[in-house]
């Protein structure tokens, strides 16, 4: 579906259940066959792709349920799949054997129909002085549907890549500079980084990639029997001319690449596969799964040969046409109403992934799965080109961060009564919680400023008195990595001494596999626990305004890009985002109305990530109030744990 796009990234999602080995689609031989003339585009007919790709599938091994088809359950919707029959939980809506094919990057470099394979070689066999980046596996698959747009009579991934929606998903990533300016105060600042990072990737991506296709020849030579049968699972009448020339391939244009790259991020899906090494006895990969855990995870096959476990991202026709659910934030009643969660789950059976229905799925209603649960809506809107409605899900975050000497300035604050000696230990155990790297180890008297180490005391990044610690806070979860560092901040003398005499102990103890910490050692009086409760509070306060950005005024954006009366109303939104879902486009939209649709979505969802991190910070702040500290607070001990044992 388009709503899809990993992470990091691909596809987030990772399902537990792994294939013993996806077949890779390799070209056939291929037959010279006899000469014919092109049709005239007119003479081309197009039958319905997503019908089409079921019906190649289905040839090609999977098995779809027959109460499930490719549609919309209800107008606006985006396409995807839709049960025409009750379903009981239980129930198994698709199966997929080992031997399906899968499109992942070793396809793409054994590619010879589109002569992919042949191009990269010769580009990474280019001295690496003289040429870019090498070919990523995201890269090479990106190349292997820009290609297969191209030419989908040439592959049977044309059958896939035809049934592709044509437009970029909604994501920020892919706005105009003014539409972007004009959201950009109500944006996360975490989302802001990730945008900005992920251009970057694309830039650098499109560089390697469109020099591989200038190293690219295109051979002419396609039997008519290869070419009739693509043409028959894209749904193209007819075939373009048969001859014996080469010629090389036009240039990759940014927009081409761009598409291709949207489409490998936004349904990509990550496999765990075990591949023997090259000290095995072969080369093959194979994958075991406990077919005891209803979870479908996988466990490593134990035998004498060296294995390794690799992710390998796959694009895999129809199972990618299933749309996100979100699961509910504990303890949300509007959430919980909203969002009930995946309509299937996969599990590994004999030699076959499953996804079957984790609860009664009705007549007309969508079969959807989850690409993670822990996305946020960020993720969500940058990688797949959606926000959740309402915003407040089981994977609704926030990040922000703390420039590391401003942090330290308030811990010493806050320690400012300890002796030397005292504040020596609290900054060892910050530094092993992975703070205060970049700081001299002796406590700062009142008349200095905190300064970093002139003794060359280096941090994980560097000694950069600009270094900045991440944070993550969840909706409706204790924020336990802030509350770590706030424990150790927060706790008297006697407890530090007795903290910094344990962590001595475990670095000492090399000769064991666990050491002191993890045995829930740390145990603070409810008065530390409360300071440290009540300093994350502030934090969080200090923080808030910054993380989530500024409320948008307006979201209703006129057909000329300004705020009227004669704005886009919510429906036009939703059918704008369903036309991009479903690849519809009215020949009547013009550029500048499609410009004011594409603000309007990207305003709503500006609005909506926002509610959600506001939402997040008021999930947080009971948890944090003096009364719930006293009679609940022993999450801190557990998080100061958390936070000795870390590095």
């Amino acid at each position: 579906s388009a709503m899809r796009a990993a992470g990091c990234t691909s596809r987030v999602v990772t399902p537990h259940s792994t294939p013993r080995a996806f077949r890779v689609s390799r070209s056939r031989s291929r037959r010279r066959g006899s000469r014919r003339s092109a049709l005239a585009a007119s003479d081309v007919v197009a039958a319905d792709p997503a019908d089409l790709l079921v019906q190649w599938a289905t040839k090609d091994g999977l098995v779809l349920s027959p109460k499930v088809v490719v549609g919309s359950a209800f107008p606006g919707a985006p396409r995807g799949l839709v049960a025409i029959d009750d379903i009981q939980v239980g129930e198994c809506v698709i199966q997929l054997p080992t031997k399906c094919t899968a499109f992942d990057a070793a396809a793409a470099r054994a590619d010879t129909a589109l002569g992919l394979g042949d191009a990269i070689v010769s580009y990474e066999s280019t001295d690496s002085t003289k040429r870019g980046h090498d070919v990523s596996d995201e890269t090479a698959l990106a190349l292997f549907v820009a290609l297969a747009k191209r030419h989908p009579e040439r592959t049977e991934f044309g059958a896939y890549v035809t049934a592709l929606p044509e437009e970029l998903p909604h994501s920020p990533l892919f706005l105009d500079d003014e539409t972007f300016n004009d959201i950009l105060p109500a944006t996360p600042l975490s989302l802001i980084d990730e945008t900005d990072d992920a251009r970057v990737d694309l830039f650098l991506a499109w560089d390697v990639a469109a020099a591989v296709v200038d190293r690219l020849v295109i051979s002419t030579e396609v039997s008519t029997d290869d070419r009739e049968e693509n043409n028959a699972v894209t749904g193209l009448i007819g075939t373009t001319e048969v001859g014996t020339e080469n010629k090389k391939a036009k240039e990759l244009t940014l927009d081409e690449f761009t598409w291709a790259w949207a489409s490998v991020r936004s349904r990509a899906i990550t496999f765990r596969v075990q591949a023997v090494s090259a000290e095995g006895e072969d080369n093959g990969e194979n994958m075991e799964t406990n077919e005891d855990n209803s979870e479908g995870e996988t466990k490593k096959n134990i035998s004498e040969r060296k294995t390794v476990t690799l992710a390998r991202r796959c694009l895999v026709p129809v199972v990618d046409m299933m749309n996100h659910a979100c699961e509910a934030c504990p303890g949300d009643a509007d959430s919980e109403h909203h969002h009930p969660g995946p309509a299937v789950r996969e599990v590994a059976v004999a030699n076959t992934v499953e996804w079957r229905a984790t609860r009664d799925i009705k007549k007309n209603q969508e079969v959807t799965w989850t690409y993670g649960a822990d996305l946020s809506n960020e993720r969500l809107w940058l990688y797949y080109g959606f926000c959740p409605d309402p915003p407040v899900h089981k994977g609704t975050s926030v990040t922000f961060s703390f420039l590391e000497k401003a942090l330290l300035v308030g811990i010493q604050t806050v320690c400012k009564d300890d002796a030397v000696d005292v504040y020596e230990k609290r900054l060892a155990l910050l530094q092993k919680a992975g703070v205060g790297f970049s700081v001299q180890k002796r406590k700062i008297s009142d008349q200095e400023s905190l300064e970093t180490s002139e003794d060359g005391c280096e941090s994980a990044e560097g000694n950069d008195e600009n270094r900045a610690l991440q944070f993550t806070a969840s909706c409706a979860s204790q924020p336990t990595a802030l509350a770590g560092i706030a424990g150790i901040a927060c706790c008297d003398a006697g407890e530090v001494s007795a903290l910094y005499e344990t962590l001595r102990r475990d670095e000492d103890a090399t000769a064991q596999s666990v050491g002191t910490f993890g045995k829930r050692t740390v145990t603070l009086s409810p008065e530390s626990r409360r300071r440290a409760g009540r300093y994350v509070a502030f934090l969080l306060g200090q923080i808030e305004s910054t993380a989530v950005g500024e409320e948008l005024v307006d979201d209703r954006v006129a057909v000329d890009g300004s705020s009227d009366n004669t704005a886009v109303d919510s429906s036009d939104t939703t059918t704008a985002i369903a036309n991009s879902h479903n690849r519809v486009t009215t020949s009547d939209e013009n550029s500048v109305t499609k410009r004011a649709l594409s603000r309007s979505i990207a305003f709503q969802f500006a609005k909506s990530t926002r509610q959600g991190a506001v939402a997040t910070f008021q999930s947080i702040a009971p948890m944090l109030e003096n009364e719930t500290l006293l009679a609940n607070d022993d999450w801190i001990d557990q998080a100061v744990e958390t936070a000795l044992m870390c590095r």
